[in-house]
């Protein structure tokens, strides 16, 4: 698989609101990257290996930042039901202000700082604003970049398509109870078989 060259066109197809650019018959595996969060924690990618990730990209000081962040905040609590994590990356020059604005939008995952621009240079990202969604193999299936400025619901635009890339239930939609069987009977433990025959 063809892998930064790609996702630096796929990038900058999402920045010029154009459709994905993927090779034909091919994918886009999203590089592995590593370096600190915004807590000063040590992160690498690699430890999601196997589970579906979620990647946001974003600068705080843009308009459209808070609408994604608050549809990622919003299927944030879904995680862990539902086999997936995600990952910040903020963009720019400032780690205080970006920790800011996670706290103040209550975003309650790993965000690396990326003042350095090394992430964004390993994603080849030509956009301050983009959201990927990575299969469990490691290729991008969704990437989002900003919405039309008309958009009337921009956070919910985005939280429905994150939804239906990782297979989870509509907003407002309470979750599939688990099936049960109705013709299936009880059958009794060894220990009521056994009966009285137990000492």
């Amino acid at each position: 698989m063809r892998r930064l060259g790609l996702l630096v066109a796929l990038a900058a197809a999402v920045a010029c609101g154009a459709a994905p650019a993927v090779a034909a018959g091919g994918a886009i595996e999203l590089p592995q990257f590593n370096g600190r969060t915004l807590d000063g924690r040590a992160l690498a990618t690699s430890s999601f290996a196997g589970k579906r990730l979620v990647v946001l990209c974003f600068n705080p000081g843009l308009d459209q930042a808070e609408a994604f962040a608050e549809a990622v905040a919003n299927v944030s609590p879904l995680r862990s039901r539902h086999n997936f994590a995600i990952v910040g990356v903020a963009l720019g020059m400032d780690p205080d202000g970006a920790a800011a604005f996670a706290r103040r939008l209550g975003l309650d995952f790993p965000i690396f700082d990326d003042a350095d621009a090394r992430i964004t240079t390993t994603l080849g990202l030509r956009t301050p604003l983009v959201l990927l969604g990575v299969d469990s193999a490691g290729t991008v299936g969704l990437t989002l970049g900003s919405l039309e400025a008309e958009e009337a619901r921009p956070a919910a635009v985005i939280e429905d398509r994150l939804r239906s890339f990782l297979r989870l239930p509509a907003a407002g939609e309470a979750p599939s109870p688990v099936p049960r069987c109705t013709s299936c009977r009880r059958v009794p433990s060894p220990l009521q078989l056994l009966g009285d025959a137990v000492p």
